[in-house]
């Protein structure tokens, strides 16, 4: 017996309000995407990447702490606050060439001595940049990564 008219296949649902579906549903079964914990969370996460270029040479205390005290609370500001840590540790690198540019600079060629100074301004500078990207990320809720960063802490 062929299907009478209006008995087949029902049409799908329409989307919220009224308009088409969007498919923005996902799979059945599948898992949801994690989201990075409570509010908390993202403002200990920002401010592990943020305490790093204020602090300049000693940036790496904050993250450090953080990550130390809350590592197995969150899986989130476990990330961020190794990751900050991790750059501020590889920014010491270059803050201490700067430093002994600085000095035997200054000492040997006193008029040539703002090229360390220099050097300081250009790191803190990068520090700036990267940090606000970072602590962006983590006030988005999205997983961030130093570029260049020697990773000492995981």
């Amino acid at each position: 017996m062929p299907p009478q008219p209006g008995y087949g296949q029902q049409p799908p649902q329409p989307g919220p309000y009224g308009g088409p579906d969007q498919g923005i549903h996902g799979q059945p079964g599948a898992p949801a995407q994690q989201a990075p914990g409570s509010g908390n969370d993202v403002l200990v996460g920002m401010l592990a990447h943020l305490s790093g270029f204020i602090l300049a040479c000693v940036g790496w205390l904050p993250p450090l702490a953080i990550h130390l005290a809350k590592r197995k609370q969150s899986a989130f500001v476990r990330h961020h606050s190794s990751e900050a840590a991790n750059f501020q540790f590889t920014l010491l690198i270059p803050y201490i060439i700067a430093l002994a540019t600085f000095i035997s600079l200054g000492i040997f060629f006193p008029t040539l001595s703002w090229i360390g100074s220099a050097l300081f301004a250009l790191i803190w500078i990068v520090a700036i940049v990267f940090g606000v990207l970072a602590a962006t990320s983590a006030n988005k809720g999205h997983w961030y990564r130093y570029p260049l960063s020697i990773r000492l802490l995981k």
